[in-house]
């Protein structure tokens, strides 16, 4: 395949929008990534260059990649045999980035977390035929060449101060349409992390605004410490009133959670030892 016209640099910043084909917005749920490649993320090359660290790895909106999707042309084959590549891929968004691609072998991963993931990918992957990349194919890596344009499959190290790309699978596109297809598919994991990340930080301030005993209590605690706040009188609540609506808990158990509010300033004894009055006052 010829060497095609640069692609617009849509991939290479962590702010885009775009809808997909259908209509339907590209980032909807997670649900909406191609079933053939559910267990990895779809990425472009400026975001392996720009977002992977020696730390952290590779990290979009919060989230940690493990396992990369990504479609990119061979730029310059540094070296070629029967079981192995390594070429130089780019995509027009920055680049380029190194991919290492051994058929035999142990496959490389970074560490615990990435060898579970790789096996995710591996329980998960179909054949070619089956995918819903039908106008992908394996090729042998000796016919691979420059100016190809190939989908990679694996995950990325950071090493000697750069990332690099260690494939676990690497298919030849046949139709240039899936080019396209997956810039579209990496706005979209993009989106979704952003919105996943926007969502958790905008959880984590409302939760800062509520009342201390829904920040402070465990989920029995704060059930208990709820009902008598409800149903305490002038005095407070009655002991026997909060036995009654938890008499599936033991008398220890009751004690253990009255003790863990108590402790967090939430609630005292009344005037009788059989009345609770909640603090509703400290928030």
């Amino acid at each position: 395949m010829a060497r095609q016209a640069s692609i617009p640099s849509t991939m290479d910043g962590q702010n885009c929008s775009a809808r997909s084909t259908t209509g339907r917005s590209i980032h909807d749920s997670d649900d909406t990534r191609l079933s053939s490649y559910r267990t990895t993320t779809a990425v472009s090359v400026s975001q392996i260059v720009k977002l992977t660290t020696e730390k952290s790895g590779l990290v979009i909106h919060g989230h940690k990649v493990f396992n990369i999707n990504l479609v990119a042309l061979i730029c310059e084959i540094i070296h070629q045999s029967r079981n192995k590549l390594i070429a130089l891929l780019d995509d027009y968004t920055t680049g380029p980035v190194e991919l290492n691609y051994l058929t035999d072998g142990d496959v490389p991963t970074c560490g615990d977390d990435s060898f579970k993931h790789w096996q995710q990918y591996k329980e998960t992957e179909v054949s070619p035929d089956q995918s819903a990349f039908s106008d992908e194919m394996l090729k042998p890596i000796e016919e691979l060449k420059e100016n190809d344009y190939i989908r990679v499959i694996g995950q990325v190290k950071f090493i000697n101060g750069v990332p690099k790309i260690f494939a676990f699978t690497v298919r030849y596109i046949c139709d240039p349409n899936f080019i396209t297809m997956h810039i579209l598919e990496v706005i979209r994991d993009s989106l979704f992390y952003e919105k996943r990340a926007e969502s958790l930080i905008k959880d984590s301030n409302q939760l800062e605004k509520r009342p201390r005993w829904y920040r402070e209590l465990g989920e029995k605690e704060l059930k208990l410490f709820l009902f008598v706040k409800d149903n305490a009188g002038a005095r407070g609540c009655k002991f026997e009133a909060m036995q009654e609506a938890f008499n599936s808990w033991s008398p220890e158990e009751m004690n253990e959670v009255i003790n863990n509010i108590e402790r967090a300033g939430l609630m005292w004894q009344g005037d009788s030892e059989y009345l609770w009055v909640p603090n509703i006052h400290d928030i």
